[in-house]
């Protein structure tokens, strides 16, 4: 898809959101980058002025030449006096010599070299005034490359190079801390607490005290990186007094900055950026990306400050490209994938421990998100990073593996390394591309070196999360209008039913039907607002060109939506029972117009032992016909799943449900697969469900009943062949009639007469097969909808037998008087009440349609446009019928073949709970097929008796 165009009230929204969280950037610079009058902070990551009086020079200001220093960082300058020069340590103003020159700004060089200093100036801070030669104090040493003697060690420290200064010693007032004489009531007050996890590191041991001191005295940069280093070794724990973290943050209060901040611009310029305040919020990123991973706008822009262990900045590393942050070792190009905007990654890595205290050196980073503003400026958006080990709140700078502060006698027994690191990036809903800064979540596992060999894992993964709140508004209220008008045509439905079963005021039956018809009605909204749903969200998230909606996380369900698919099997559960109970006892009757061979009119004269009986044999046919009717479904299932399952499987679209944005059905051999996501399953399943439905439904409506096989209209022929018609009543008053009545009179013929009767019917010759009249509009119609007068109904209750079913254990005898060998036997008393209650019911109904019943007759009509689209009847007539003419086989709603719709939305929500909770489109397949044949089986057993006990037939002879 391609752009997505919004409202000004959303542009002004997005605008806001960006413009209100870029207070809490840098732009991108480093030390080549700087002003002559700059010098570039490793702190802050920029470049900060010199004072007036200093000079730049590499990561630091130079006082300019007659002035020294009174911080490290030579960004205050003092200006000596003209008879002075400064010494080269340059934090001393000192006076030349008599015997030297008289030049104030160079005073000569006439110590011996080695031995003595030209320039002199003791670290305990007691200065000379002037210049002397004399040996080093026993708290420096000299110097051959600067020709002076300085202090033991240099204010600028680093770690591999702590141990190896030589020949210092402090005064008495001072204690060598580290290679770094302090005054001895400085270091007497500071209590520290190496540990690290419970225990003592001898890293911290050695040197948290001497960094600490450093940091807050002399304000070495370098020191206060190598403290804050400690700090994120001992995984941000402030908990302990003495700590690194503890101790940290009181160099950041002594160094002039309360210890919570969110913006690198209000931290100390010597101090290290790691703690944020207790609700930083979230950054506006102001980069707007794709999800076409050939694009660079693709990829997160990562970006990191690297620091050595003892706090030297190395530079930035352009993570997203080197993959440098991922502790696992795999194709760079695979590795990449994680920072692919909108891709789902989920990876897990083994690896030996010894590779980890071997093949990797401690390195701290600061992530950043870079992005290039409208002015060309490269900016960078400080990442959020949240320590699970620390709890949950925000911090800075991260490292991979600590091999260092568990290393004892330059042995490592202790290693801490990265097991699990997530990101999470959260989009700014309703915006083109934009997201805030992703959050990188770590945990850290610490591990004794005990066997090598050991193998450890870790997992890195990526989650992508947005709020949906207008898709749940507008979620709400699809649901909320699709649930009134279901709720309206419910109560229609039950008003509907109540006057078709002849119930004269709403009773407790009436709002029963009612709350069955809602929990259909509602079955259905649920599955159709879920499915949308999820179908919207899959088709965007797919097919979007510029990232837009993100998948749907734990953390940020659609709540709504999910709980309406829940219900959505329970509610289809009620309304599936509701329809089968219907069917089975619906009221089915056989109306046979054959009358016998000898008597060509009622008014025969012939006597009653010399009538010939009425066959019946043309009933049980039409009776097995008709049940074997009960069952069929305008698409066959065992087709539809197996056509579902080849789709879903071979032709791999279940791919489609994989959680990045793919497209490809089989990408190549470097694509990074993404595990499945539920929804997208839903989504997919629904899709393919749903158009194999579509398709099989229009095949077997357009082309195979017109062009194969129409078994109704086939039926209703079969009807008229054995002048057999159908009374079907639905409810007391309502149901259907299938004119079945022979043009010729009568069915009973030998081959001879079939074919006379045959090429008659082809030739005109007879009269019409439907009930009207020719001159009706539809004079061959056969099929009706029909409203019954209460004296008909009343007529039928009344002689209907109380138990109508003939049992098969009760054979039958032969009839009495007939003649041959076969000897008279007396019917059981039960069967001749059938065979009297089968004679009158076939009458009663024979002379209804003849019209023949007093006050009791009625009228063929068609319904009008809105009587169809309601499926309802407006006219009220008590004392007399109404046919409405059925042109579209609305009779097969009394089987399963006319509730398609019913029974698909049941098998879809059925095959998609089970993949819910299986992930296998199989297992789901084979569900929904077995649960069908069991639900079949049950309709037609139940139909059968239905159909035996209604329709006043033996059982037995339903096959």
């Amino acid at each position: 898809m391609g752009q997505h165009k919004f409202s000004p009230i959303f542009f002004l929204i997005h605008l806001f959101i960006c413009c209100s969280a870029q207070d809490n950037y840098i732009i991108k610079k480093t030390s080549e980058s700087c002003q002559n009058t700059e010098y570039f902070s490793v702190a802050t990551l920029e470049c900060s002025e010199c004072t007036v009086n200093s000079t730049f020079n590499g990561y630091l200001c130079k006082c300019k030449t007659g002035y020294k220093k009174l911080n490290s960082l030579s960004t205050l300058c003092e200006p000596c006096l003209p008879s002075q020069i400064v010494s080269k340590d340059g934090w001393e103003c000192l006076g030349c010599p008599s015997s030297s020159s008289n030049n104030p700004n160079d005073c000569g060089t006439f110590c011996s070299e080695n031995t003595e200093a030209s320039l002199y100036y003791e670290f305990s801070g007691k200065s000379r005034n002037d210049l002397v030669c004399q040996n080093c104090a026993t708290s420096s040493i000299y110097s051959s490359s600067s020709e002076t003697c300085v202090s033991c060690p240099d204010e600028i420290v680093f770690l591999n190079d702590v141990y190896s200064q030589t020949g210092c010693s402090c005064d008495n007032a001072f204690r060598l801390e580290d290679g770094v004489c302090f005054e001895e009531s400085a270091v007497s007050s500071i209590r520290v607490d190496p540990q690290i996890n419970g225990v003592i590191s001898p890293l911290l041991s050695s040197s948290l005290k001497r960094a600490y001191l450093s940091c807050v005295n002399y304000y070495n940069t370098i020191s206060c990186e190598l403290l804050g280093n400690m700090c994120v070794l001992s995984l941000y724990d402030d908990s302990r007094s003495g700590s690194a973290c503890e101790l940290y943050k009181e160099a950041v209060r002594e160094n002039g900055k309360d210890n919570s901040g969110q913006d690198i611009n209000e931290w100390p310029t010597n101090m290290p950026w790691l703690y944020y305040d207790a609700n930083p919020g979230r950054s506006s990123d102001g980069n707007s990306y794709t999800i076409n991973s050939k694009l660079s706008t693709s990829y997160l822009k990562i970006v990191a400050a690297k620091y050595s262990a003892d706090g030297e900045f190395l530079g930035y590393v352009d993570v997203y490209k080197t993959t440098e942050i991922l502790l696992c070792k795999d194709d760079k190009t695979r590795l990449q994938k994680f920072f692919l905007f909108g891709k789902y990654y989920d990876k897990t890595c083994s690896m030996a421990l010894s590779d980890l205290v071997n093949g990797y050196t401690t390195y701290f980073y600061d992530l950043y998100s870079e992005y290039t503003d409208d002015s060309g400026n490269v900016k960078l958006q400080a990442m959020q990073i949240v320590v699970t080990n620390y709890g949950n709140s925000q911090v800075r700078r991260m490292f991979l593996v600590d091999n260092i502060s568990g290393r004892e006698n330059n042995e490592v027994k202790r290693i801490t390394y990265l097991s699990q690191m997530q990101m999470t990036v959260y989009a700014n809903e309703l915006t083109n591309g934009a997201s805030y800064v992703p959050t990188i979540t770590l945990t850290y596992q610490t591990v004794d070196i005990s066997q090598a060999d050991t193998i450890v894992t870790t997992r890195i993964y990526s989650i992508y999360e947005m709020k949906y709140s207008l898709i749940k508004r507008t979620a709400g209220i699809f649901l909320a209008l699709l649930a009134v008008i279901t709720i309206i045509i419910s109560i229609v439905r039950a008003q509907n039913w109540r006057k078709r079963s002849g119930t004269a005021n709403v009773n407790a039956f009436v709002l029963f039907k009612l709350l069955i018809f809602v929990c259909g009605g509602l079955g259905h909204t649920a599955i159709t607002v879920s499915l949308s749903i999820y179908i919207y969200i899959f088709v965007m998230w797919k097919f979007q060109d510029v990232a837009f909606i993100f998948l749907p996380t734990a953390s940020h369900k659609i709540n709504m939506v999910d709980i309406c698919f829940q219900l959505a099997l329970i509610l289809k559960i009620v309304d599936y029972i509701h329809l089968i109970f219907c069917q089975v006892i619906t009221d089915v009757f056989f109306v046979d117009f054959e009358r016998p061979k000898n008597v060509l009119n009622e008014n025969s004269n012939i006597p009653e032992k010399d009538k010939q009986g009425v066959p019946m044999w043309r009933t049980y046919f039409v009776a097995n016909e008709w049940n074997e009717l009960q069952t069929i479904r305008k698409v066959n299932l065992f087709v539809h799943l197996l056509i579902v399952v080849f789709i879903l499987k071979a032709m791999n679209v279940e791919s489609y449900a994989e959680q990045d944005s793919n497209t490809e059905l089989f990408p190549d051999d470097t694509f990074e697969r993404s595990p499945p996501r539920t929804i997208l399953r839903l989504a997919v399943g629904g899709l393919v469900y749903g158009a194999v439905e579509i398709l099989l439904y229009a095949f077997e409506i357009y082309v195979y009943s017109k062009f194969k096989e129409d078994v109704f209209n086939n039926f209703v022929d079969l009807c008229t062949a054995c002048n057999i018609s159908l009374v079907i009543m639905m409810n007391s008053l309502y149901g259907f009639y299938i004119h079945g009545r022979s043009v010729h009179g009568f069915a009973e013929a030998d081959m001879q007469d079939m074919f006379e009767m045959r090429e008659k019917e082809i030739s005109g010759l007879t009269g019409q097969r439907g009930l009207t009249p020719e001159s009706f509009s539809h004079p061959d119609c056969q099929v009706f909808e029909m409203v019954v007068p209460e004296k008909l109904r009343q007529k039928y209750v009344e002689i209907r037998p109380n138990s109508m079913r003939i049992r098969a254990a009760n054979v039958p005898s032969p009839r009495t008087g007939g003649s041959g060998d076969v000897p008279n036997v007396e019917l059981l008393p039960e069967h001749w009440e059938i065979v009297k209650n089968y004679n009158k019911l076939n009458d009663h109904f024979v002379n209804f349609i003849n019209l023949n019943l007093p006050n009791c007759g009625y009228a063929v009509e068609k319904k009008s446009f809105i009587e169809k689209v309601l499926h309802m009847e407006f006219e009220d007539r008590k004392d007399s019928g109404i046919f409405y003419i059925d042109d579209g086989h609305q009779f097969d709603e009394c089987m399963l073949y006319g509730n398609e719709f019913s029974l698909f939305m049941f098998d879809l929500i059925l095959f998609l709970t089970v993949d819910y909770f299986f992930a296998n489109f199989i297992t789901a397949a084979v569900v929904v097929y077995v649960v069908q044949l069991v639900i079949i089986y049950l309709r037609n057993s139940l139909g059968k008796a239905n159909i035996a006990k209604k329709a006043l037939v033996d059982e037995r002879f339903l096959i």
